[in-house]
């Protein structure tokens, strides 16, 4: 068989454990009390914070990937359709 073939349950599937893990990411929380590391106090917090925000950047990638499979997956379910109407009966 030519072509590509895809299954929507698949791709539902996908978009919804990107969006699940996400989620669960940013339930996680927000940044941990600043740490007593004496002198690197500091600079472990900074550190922290970098942490964070990196989780929070990988919170909004995991999203907005799965909402991009999603759309994908909607996008091609409908074309299938409309090529499929097209077709001599």
């Amino acid at each position: 068989m030519n072509g590509y073939r895809v299954d929507p349950g698949l791709l539902e599937g996908l978009a919804g454990t990107l969006r699940n893990a996400g989620n669960s990411l940013l339930d996680a929380g927000g940044p941990p009390p600043p740490p007593d590391a004496g002198e690197l106090s500091g600079q472990m917090g900074e550190l922290m914070a970098a942490f964070v925000d990196g989780a929070a950047e990988l919170v909004t990638g995991a999203v907005a990937a799965g909402d991009a499979v999603a759309a994908g997956g909607t996008s091609y379910a409908d074309n299938e359709v409309a090529a499929a109407n097209q077709l001599p009966r």
